[in-house]
């Protein structure tokens, strides 16, 4: 390898021609467990012994934990819950499932009445200097290591309507909409310090996020979208961009969102992540936006990965890299975190594909 794997992904997020296939990818820990399990290492070193570029090129920096976080417990008074309840710095509730590592979500704010009392609920400091003031030496570190960095700025929509509870703050979009707007904005406060200090930082790939696509569409009218959450979003990017104009700017949201594409490429997107492939043709996605964006995990996970054979992985990773691929433009990566029901032969499966066919 002539180049190191930091520009291997700038070349193909700017959509030129790398040397090999970006490829990135993560276990949830149960997962990892049987995979150590299996084949008696751990499950990331076990890869890298299978194929060298499964040493994977990005690496994260992010803050720091808060000094003075903010006491939400006047949120849950009086309420009762079947599970202990862990409260994030956010205020929210994660009540543990039944299942792996699922929790439910416990809104502090899904009894509110009144415009003033979402006003006056109390934010995190994540873009306090204070606790980003270490990200610029990490970052330097990483890029003197050959990695790209890249650090996640926050979520919008998702945490909004985890404060205020997914019924109630779409109910508030036709009956409260300056409730919607109020609780926007103050978590936008909070994720556009998040952006500045990150970005200063020096790091290539600004990821943002929110899952706003189902499997048939939008989870909400376009409409909705571009009134509440794309001026936003557009606010970021600009930030992003004026602090550093090479920055890449990554966008995350699982489900079909081909509704949204173009309005992400208006406000300045360079990367959509991901193309899930049960719900939008890849192939299609690259030939109407490739010009435009590059895109970041395509390899499906609610099929080919757990219900298809390593044949079956093999073939769909040769016919992404030659179809999304062509020319750039394309992390290789599945659409998202591997579950446990995904077989350790079809991940071996993908990282020998990889080998195989990502080279250019």
């Amino acid at each position: 390898m002539s180049i190191t794997y930091r520009e291997n992904m700038i070349r193909a997020m700017k959509r030129q021609q790398p040397e090999f296939v970006p490829f990135e990818y993560s276990f949830t820990a149960a997962l990892a467990d049987k995979i150590r399990t299996e084949t008696g290492s751990d499950p990331y070193a076990y890869l890298e012994s299978v194929h060298h570029h499964a040493n994977i090129g990005t690496r994260n920096v992010g803050m720091k934990k808060s000094v003075r976080p903010n006491d939400y417990s006047r949120y849950y008074a009086g309420r009762t819950f079947e599970n202990k309840v862990d409260i994030d710095e956010w205020g929210i509730g994660h009540q543990a499932g039944s299942f792996m590592h699922f929790t439910h979500m416990e809104s502090p704010l899904v009894n509110a009445s009144s415009l003033r009392e979402i006003e006056d609920y109390p934010m995190p400091d994540c873009g306090a200097h204070y606790r980003w003031d270490e990200a610029q030496t990490q970052t330097e570190a990483l890029h003197k290591d050959g990695y790209a960095v890249t650090a996640f700025s926050g979520h919008t929509f998702e945490t909004v309507w985890q404060i205020r509870g997914m019924e109630a703050f779409l109910s508030d979009m036709y009956l409260n909409i300056d409730w919607c707007e109020a609780l926007i904005e103050k978590v936008f406060n909070v994720n556009i310090n998040v952006v500045r200090e990150s970005v200063s930082a020096g790091i290539d790939v600004l990821r943002l996020g929110d899952d706003v696509g189902t499997q048939t569409g939008m989870m909400f009218s376009p409409e909705f979208w571009r009134r509440l959450f794309k001026p936003r979003l557009k606010a970021y990017i600009d930030t992003a961009k004026r602090i550093n104009p090479s920055v890449l700017i990554w966008y995350h949201s699982d489900g079909d969102i081909r509704a949204i594409i173009p309005d992400l490429i208006e406000i300045g997107l360079d990367i959509l992540n991901p193309v899930q492939p049960e719900c939008m043709d890849a192939a299609w996605v690259k030939r109407e936006y490739g010009r435009d964006l590059s895109f970041w995990g395509v390899i499906g996970t609610q099929q080919v990965m757990p219900f298809g054979t390593p044949s079956d992985v093999k073939n769909e990773i040769r016919r992404l890299i030659s179809t999304v691929g062509e020319n750039g433009g394309l992390c290789l990566a599945p659409t998202h975190v591997l579950e446990p029901e995904v077989p350790t032969a079809n991940i071996k499966a993908m990282v020998e594909a990889v080998e195989e066919y990502g080279k250019y």
